[in-house]
């Protein structure tokens, strides 16, 4: 946001996104200045975001991140790839297990009643060591 990655001038909004961009008038994620969420809270989810925004900032950070951005390509996982992730190999049916979810491995079910900082549920975390791939924002 802070470097102009809402320009619909830049090559990372295609021609529907800038479409949409320009129709909502937006130049930062919904709750971007909200105290709860939003920049205000680094290391929580961004909320209120559409698929144009998100797939422009994956877009931009493959050109802006630290690495080659010929090597890399950053996106969205698949509905498959972030089963996968979420269930590992021999398909979990919570990313930690078959357990119950609870207020130890996930912010779920109006728990936590905002987003909690990535990382929070170590009881959580899948057996390979992801975070968060259960609860937190409502999707």
């Amino acid at each position: 946001v802070a470097k102009g990655g809402y320009n619909p001038k830049r090559d990372w909004w295609d021609a529907a996104a800038r479409s949409w961009l320009r129709s909502k008038k937006r130049n930062a994620p919904d709750y971007w200045n909200d105290s709860r969420s939003g920049q205000a809270r680094p290391n929580h989810p961004v909320v209120g975001i559409s698929m144009y925004e998100a797939l422009a900032f994956c877009r931009w950070l493959t050109r802006h991140a630290q690495h080659n951005p010929q090597q890399h390509l950053i996106q969205i996982p698949s509905e498959l790839e972030w089963e996968r992730a979420a269930r590992g190999a021999r398909r979990r049916r919570y990313p930690w297990g078959d357990d119950e979810p609870d207020a130890e491995r996930a912010n779920y079910d109006d728990h936590g009643r905002e987003t909690t900082a990535v990382g929070c549920y170590a009881a959580g975390l899948t057996p390979e060591g992801v975070a968060d791939m259960a609860g937190n924002v409502w999707e």
